[in-house]
């Protein structure tokens, strides 16, 4: 498994690239063809969707659907919802939490944290789900 402070990660999205992680994981449990490693998730791929305009240096999302795309997963975002939602069986959750001590923010997916485990998800609390379904 990869985790977001594997050895060899780029040192931002080590820092905060928990939902770029998680799109990642997301598009390669959905397409298990994918060619993960760590360099080029670190290199490649995030070369590719900050030139794009996707993700900022920083692994600011700015369009998730687009870096599935680039993945060869064509999703449909259907936005923010609110902790309670539940997906419907076509459609799959990135969802972030908040750990008030700390003001930290965390993204994990279906079963998948970034962290491994982490403080932000097990003690934080689910502020929103970005809900998305695959599109043929």
């Amino acid at each position: 498994m990869i985790w977001q402070r594997s050895p060899g990660m780029r040192q931002e999205i080590a820092e905060s690239g928990c939902y770029y992680l998680c799109i990642v994981y997301a598009v390669a449990k959905r397409r298990t063809m994918l060619p993960l490693s760590i360099a080029y998730i670190s290199d490649t791929l995030y070369r590719e969707v900050t030139e794009r305009g996707y993700m900022n240096e920083d692994c600011y999302i700015i369009t998730a659907r687009e870096i599935m795309g680039n993945l060869g997963l064509r999703v449909e975002y259907l936005g923010k919802k609110n902790p309670e939602y539940q997906c419907k069986p076509d459609e799959f959750a990135i969802d972030h939490y908040w750990y008030a001590p700390n003001d930290w923010h965390h993204f994990v997916t279906e079963g998948y944290d970034p962290w491994g485990i982490s403080t932000t998800a097990t003690k934080g609390v689910m502020t929103s789900r970005r809900i998305f379904r695959p599109v043929s």
